[in-house]
């Protein structure tokens, strides 16, 4: 019965790590994919302003003109 609490004693940090080092992976994946969309939405969102902006400059040309 000591022998089996002493064993469990010396795994437990490792596992504990283990896991502990498992969540941190996940949140980061997790923070990395919603960086990258974020980053993706505000490039998309750009590119929508500067198009509009265009066809605005365009449609006010051929109407001044």
């Amino acid at each position: 019965m000591n022998q089996i609490s002493v064993v469990w004693r010396s795994e437990t940090p490792f596992y504990l790590t283990l896991f502990l080092f498992k969540q941190v992976t996940i949140l980061s994946y997790k923070i990395n994919v919603l960086n990258s969309a974020k980053f993706m939405y505000i490039s998309l969102l750009k590119t929508e302003l500067s198009c509009s902006t265009n066809n605005f400059k365009t449609l006010l040309g051929a109407t001044g003109k």
